[in-house]
């Protein structure tokens, strides 16, 4: 159950067929994040649910945007949730 705080991340990523929009979850309990994907939506307008490649949340989670959400509030670990079969 997520409690603590939390935030919505868009990563664009040129793709051989165009650029995706990957979007994520993030929140902290405690000193732990958690970082979840959601959806990637391509640019002609499709929507996938399955897990993106291992480079995609690389650069999420080095990315400017997360290492800032993480240090504001204090989290030292991070753990990658996987997307949940349909």
């Amino acid at each position: 159950m997520r409690s603590g705080p939390g935030a919505k991340i868009t990563f664009s990523d040129d793709s051989t067929d165009g650029t995706e929009a990957h979007r994520f979850e993030a929140w902290v309990e405690g000193n732990h994040a958690y970082v979840e994907y959601q959806e990637t939506q391509t640019w002609r307008g499709q929507i996938r649910v399955s897990d993106p490649p291992e480079k995609v949340y690389r650069r999420v989670i080095q990315s400017d945007l997360v290492t800032e959400f993480l240090d504001k509030h204090g989290a030292t670990k991070t753990t990658r949730l996987r997307p949940k079969p349909m």
